[in-house]
Formats: C-alpha cells, sequence, structure tokens
C-alpha cells in the first residue's frame, strides 16, 4: 500500500499543481482523494502524484480534463503501455538523445554493473524486444537476477516461464519470461528498470520508425531517456508490474510489496549514481 505521507504543501512541490487548483479537482472530480489525519489536514501519497504526472501528460495529448482523469484513474491496458511515453510524461525535462545500437549496449551493461556492485536491487525489469536476444544475455541476467528480489524480462517469448518452471531446478535463479506481442507499444522498446534503495535506475530505448529489430546493428537507431531519479523509477517499475499481472499475478504482488518500500535518494547521491554510471560507459566505449 502508498503512504500517505505527503502534506499539501510537499504535494503542490512534488506536481506543480497549485493548491487552489488541487481542492477545486477534489470538489469537482473527487480527484486526487487524500487522506485526512486526526486534524483533519489533507495527506497525499507518491502514487497520486504519478496520477497527476500521467493526467497532465493525457491534457497535452489534447483530452478534456474530465477525459484525462477518467484515463489516469482506468486500470493499464497492456498493450498500450510504453514505458518510453511513461518517463516522457512523467519527466518533460528530460531530452531524448538519438544513439546507436553499441551505445544502448554500454549503458545497459554499466547500469547491470553498477546495480550489481551497489546490492540494493528490490525489482529489476528487462525488455528485450526478441527471445534471441535475451537468450544471449541470459547468463548475465541471471546473476542479477539471483541479486533482486523479484526480477522480469520481456520479449516475443512463446510462453510464460516463472522461475523454477524447468522442473530441474537449473533456471530456478532466471528471471519470470513474459511474451509480448509485436503489435504492444513495449514490442519497440529496449528498457531496463532496476528500483532499490538509494540506487534506483531506468534506462528507456524506443526504436524509431525508421530503424528496424531485424537490420544489422550498424543501421538501428534509438530515441534514449534515462534517470536516476527514484519516484520515476517506481512509476515505470508499476507499470512493468501491470504488464506482469496478466501472465503471473502472484508475482506482480510481490512486486507490489517490493514497491511500497520508500528509496529516497538525496541530490547528491543522484549525481554519485550517474557519475558512476557514465565513468562505466566511458570505459566500456573506450
Amino acid at each position: 500500500m502508498s503512504r500517505f505521507d505527503l502534506s499539501i504543501g510537499d504535494f503542490v512541490g512534488r506536481t506543480g499543481v497549485s493548491e487552489p487548483t488541487l481542492r477545486m479537482w477534489e470538489r469537482r472530480y473527487g480527484f486526487p482523494e487524500p487522506k485526512r489525519t486526526a486534524s483533519g489536514h489533507r495527506r497525499y501519497s507518491e502514487d497520486q502524484a504519478e496520477l497527476i504526472g500521467r493526467m497532465q501528460a493525457l491534457r497535452q495529448s489534447g483530452l478534456s480534463l474530465p477525459a484525462a482523469i477518467a484515463r489516469a484513474q482506468a486500470p493499464p491496458d497492456p498493450d498500450a503501455i510504453s514505458l518510453f511515453a511513461s518517463l516522457r510524461g512523467l519527466r518533460p525535462e528530460l531530452e531524448p538523445r538519438v544513439v546507436g545500437k553499441p551505445v544502448l549496449i554500454a549503458l545497459s551493461h554499466a547500469i547491470e554493473d553498477e546495480m550489481l556492485a551497489r546490492a540494493e536491487a528490490r525489482v529489476m525489469f528487462a525488455c528485450f524486444q526478441r527471445e534471441s536476444f535475451y537468450r544471449s544475455s541470459q547468463v548475465r541476467w541471471r546473476e542479477l537476477s539471483a541479486a533482486a528480489r523479484v526480477a522480469a524480462v520481456f520479449a516475443d517469448f512463446g510462453q510464460t516461464r516463472a522461475p523454477g518452471d524447468g522442473g530441474d531446478g537449473s533456471d530456478a535463479g532466471d528471471p519470470a519470461e513474459v511474451p509480448i506481442s509485436r503489435r504492444q507499444q513495449i514490442a519497440r522498446e529496449w528498457a531496463i528498470v532496476t528500483y532499490g534503495g538509494r540506487s534506483s535506475m531506468a534506462m528507456v530505448a524506443r526504436e524509431l520508425a525508421a530503424s528496424n529489430v531485424g537490420a544489422v546493428t550498424a543501421t538501428r537507431a534509438f530515441e534514449l531517456v534515462w534517470t536516476v531519479e527514484p519516484e520515476a523509477v517506481r512509476a515505470l517499475a508499476r507499470a512493468c508490474g501491470a504488464l506482469l499481472a496478466r501472465s503471473l499475478p502472484e508475482l506482480a504482488a510481490s512486486v507490489d510489496d517490493q514497491l511500497a518500500i520508500d528509496a529516497a535518494a538525496s541530490a547528491a547521491e543522484q549525481v554519485r549514481l550517474t557519475t558512476a554510471v557514465v565513468n562505466r560507459v566511458l570505459s566500456e566505449l573506450s
């Protein structure tokens, strides 16, 4: 369960929505609905801040305020989930950069290695587009999965596999394998989402329309955004949990438990984490 520990002042600072506007939305639409303390003061949750972010992104796409509120509160459609669009909506200040596949490999390895070194991961997700891409990294992800409470990967797998489904125990440390279809938005995305402690990171790259998943490495191009801001990472992890819930609802419920644990990180800690990842990227590319 999300904790209602944000005062209205904190919530205004978190969302950028003024106090009079929040009160008006609450009166007219019952959104967001705060908890009340014994003294009558409003308290909000980080989940509600994420809802506000989604609603504002929908408003920017042209929806009316009532329609945007209804859409933001509706259960997510797995086919429509895009981690790239979600992060852009949550953090519009993040400017996408077009990069090639070698840069994505370097950044992916840097994030993975830093998470292993810090040993703080609670949940880990990755989008591989194609099963063959995951198989080439399966040994690496077995180690990553063993270091996390919950781990799952998404690709065009032929079937769902929970950890240990092989029967002989040889794959007990592997992450869950969750099939995605090529019509889903996430099928064009390359992503790593890791949430835990002060070491929360996410990178999401969406393959450009002119690029092709089956093309040679040198011709593939992606729009990339990444962040070490814990609440943005937690929102992406929740979206991954919604994808997981369709195939493995019990495992998805354990994701919710892990995400309910706060992962506050100071600005200085976020700078140190960013620096560590960038240094690893430079080392890999040099």
